[in-house]
């Protein structure tokens, strides 16, 4: 993977992890409006394990927007494009290493060093 593949390749993946975040917290937003109208309405097991999956997709973000005071609207979405790259470029890292290291044990699987 040279370095232009792998720019886009991260671009691509961090695009994604957006997506998907934003779907999940309209998912739990709107689930959440239901509580807010009926405080006795239990949520579904279903929103409870979206909640989770939000808290991991939105991690070091969440932790580091901690630190900051809440009133900087503008702070928080750099925080949040900024989350989804690092989450981007470290998954295409792994990938790369992942086929680099398969790359590599075919190539010693081909010269029959490798069992």
């Amino acid at each position: 993977m040279n370095k232009k593949q792998f720019i886009l390749f991260g671009i691509i993946l961090s695009f994604i992890h957006i997506i998907i975040t934003l779907f999940f917290l309209i998912i739990v937003s709107s689930a959440g409006s239901t509580k807010f109208d009926n405080p006795e309405y239990k949520l579904p097991l279903l929103i409870k394990i979206i909640s989770f999956v939000i808290n991991v997709l939105m991690f070091p973000a969440a932790f580091l927007w901690k630190f900051f005071p809440s009133s900087i609207n503008v702070l928080e979405w750099v925080f949040f494009i900024l989350n989804s790259l690092l989450w981007g470029f470290i998954i295409t890292i792994l990938i790369a290493m992942t086929v680099k290291a398969t790359c590599y044990l075919k190539h010693l699987k081909g010269k029959n060093n490798f069992e």
